[in-house]
Formats: structure tokens, sequence, C-alpha cells
């Protein structure tokens, strides 16, 4: 029986890494732009940067904390891209050496 590699995302539904990877990386790339920052930097502002008060009722609070698991949900999954994107660029190149061939300016 094959084995299912399914993860949680931060969004708490299971997929496969490959679509966990590439639902990252659409986040990435819309948010990119400056007016993709500007528009995270708004949401932030009327969501995690937002205190309420006493006067708030229960489903205001409920409705402030959708809100904030939403921008979470967005911003771990842009961080994820990029944790992602600096791993791929750090890996060493393999090279000739690395691989087992023989180094032809060696011969000489």
């Amino acid at each position: 029986m094959p084995r299912d590699n399914r993860e949680a995302g931060p969004d708490g539904v299971t997929r496969s890494p490959d679509e966990q990877k590439r639902i990252n990386a659409v986040l990435a790339a819309v948010f990119a732009s400056a007016a993709g920052r500007a528009a995270l930097d708004y949401l932030r502002s009327i969501s995690i940067e937002r205190v309420c008060g006493p006067h708030a009722t229960d489903g205001e609070i409920r409705h402030l904390e959708g809100q904030r698991f939403l921008l979470g949900v967005i911003s771990q999954r842009i961080a994820a891209h990029h944790r992602e994107e600096s791993r791929a660029t750090s890996r060493p190149a393999r090279t000739a050496r690395a691989s087992g061939a023989s180094d032809p300016s060696a011969a000489a």
C-alpha cells in the first residue's frame, strides 16, 4: 500500500508537500510587489494590530480572530516559501569532483 505523505499546512488542511509548496509560492508571488506588501500592511493594521476594548461583543472578537488567523496563514505561507527558496539557493552545486568524475585539469 502506498505511503501517504500528505501534511497539514498552517491552515490545518492536509495536502501533498508539492501542493503546499505550490500554494506557498502563489501567495509569495501575489504579495511580492510593493502593492502586495502595502496590502499586507493594511490587512495587518485592521487585524493583528487592532485592539478591542471591553465593549467588544463575543461575535466581534471571533470575527477579528478569524481575520487574524487568515493573515497569519498568509504570512506563514510566504515565510515558508522564502525559507524553501533560501534552502534551494544555499545548497552547494554538485561538481564533477563531488560526483566522482575525474578532474580534467588534474590530468596535465
